[in-house]
């Protein structure tokens, strides 16, 4: 036991799928969200849940675009390092670009 827990209520916490299925069945509402280890499942998940993927020719990339190409960016990456199963967190702020991208899109949605 940690702090009154059991194992099995925190691994239901920690365990996407089991934590969005407990919250279901208690009538939670839960943010939507997808597992994807690649590229592609990464694009395939952001058009399921609903949020624009900008720059992609295959899932929206304007016929007028001459930007960088994918706006997709990881801003957060936590995983358990597979000798010791610490837990590891990287940061990486968005690249200047992306920065200057959303910043554009900003001033047309908003003069539009």
């Amino acid at each position: 036991r940690l702090l009154g827990s059991d194992i099995e209520a925190i691994e239901r916490a920690e365990d996407r799928e089991k934590f969005r299925e407990t919250m279901k069945a208690i009538g939670q509402p839960v943010v939507a969200s997808e597992i994807a280890v690649t590229l592609d499942e990464a694009i395939r998940a952001a058009q399921y849940i609903g949020y624009p993927v900008y720059g992609d020719p295959k899932y929206g990339r304007r016929s007028d675009d001459t930007s960088h190409g994918q706006y997709l960016h990881a801003k957060i990456l936590v995983f358990k390092h597979p000798i010791t199963g610490e837990q590891m967190l990287f940061e990486a702020k968005l690249p200047d670009y992306f920065e200057e991208k959303i910043e554009e899109l900003r001033q047309v949605k908003n003069n539009g």
